[in-house]
């Protein structure tokens, strides 16, 4: 989804007239003992995306990151960084300017599906023939009012600010890079210091729901985003619109849908 995801950020840049995307490297670092580096290269290699390995005292001498003994390291030169709010209110604008109607301040009270949806909201029922409902840390409890069960679980996730004790050397115009950490267990990632200079955040993510309601076929659902999700708004966006329209998503589904671990307990 990426590759495509990259021309249309590109694109909402150009139509918009604003920058949203900053490119810097995507360094990814995992421990020794751990398998994980050996799927992220059999993914860059299968998307033939180009890549390097990555010694780690190079790490330590060029980025200024200490690692144990023996990890695993590469860097991927097309990653890069969103910046979030800029692109929130980039999409609210393009959307207004192309006939969208945004309102804010009005909570959903509960969804009464049918061949016309109700929302039932604190400002009145809005309805339509068909509906996405992408409703964040609140999908949990939206699904068990519909009758889903999915092992969808709201998270609290820690962001942090690390102060640098080197000034200017963890910023994106001195090249220090996206990195991401993983071992199959653990994960975080972190970003240069551009939102706030001088300090450097870090988060997690997971991965998210496109699917429809399995009795009611116009109740299309997205959920379980996250950062994961943000940087693939462009192409969600667009294949949520394809449900809508009834058309085919040009991507492999399964790996998006609700059924998907009750799938997987029956091999």
């Amino acid at each position: 989804m990426m590759k495509e995801a990259y021309p249309m950020w590109a694109q909402l840049e150009r139509d918009s007239d604003t920058q949203l995307y900053k490119k810097s490297q995507l360094l990814v670092i995992s421990t020794p003992q751990s398998s994980y580096m050996d799927e992220v290269k059999r993914v860059l290699i299968k998307m033939k995306m180009t890549f390097k390995d990555v010694p780690a005292d190079h790490l330590l001498k060029e980025f200024c990151i200490k690692v144990p003994a023996g990890s695993k390291a590469l860097i991927e030169p097309e990653g890069g960084i969103l910046l979030a709010d800029r692109a929130l209110m980039t999409f609210q604008d393009q959307f207004k300017k192309l006939g969208g109607k945004i309102i804010d301040g009005t909570p959903v009270l509960s969804v009464e599906p049918g061949e016309i949806v109700k929302l039932h909201t604190t400002k009145g029922i809005f309805q339509s023939r068909n509906v996405v409902l992408c409703q964040g840390s609140w999908a949990k409890m939206f699904f068990n009012q519909l009758g889903i069960t999915f092992p969808l679980k709201p998270m609290k996730i820690s962001v942090a600010y690390f102060k640098s004790k080197v000034p200017g050397k963890y910023e994106l115009k001195n090249n220090f890079p996206a990195f991401y950490y993983g071992n199959g267990v653990d994960e975080f990632y972190g970003l240069p210091a551009e939102e706030y200079p001088g300090m450097l955040k870090m988060t997690p993510d997971e991965q998210f729901v496109l699917d429809r309601h399995p009795k009611f076929p116009n109740l299309i659902l997205g959920a379980g985003f996250s950062g994961h999700g943000f940087k693939l708004a462009p192409v969600t966006g667009k294949i949520l619109g394809d449900m809508v329209m009834n058309k085919r998503p040009s991507y492999d589904m399964s790996h998006f849908r609700l059924d998907r671990f009750s799938r997987k307990s029956l091999l």
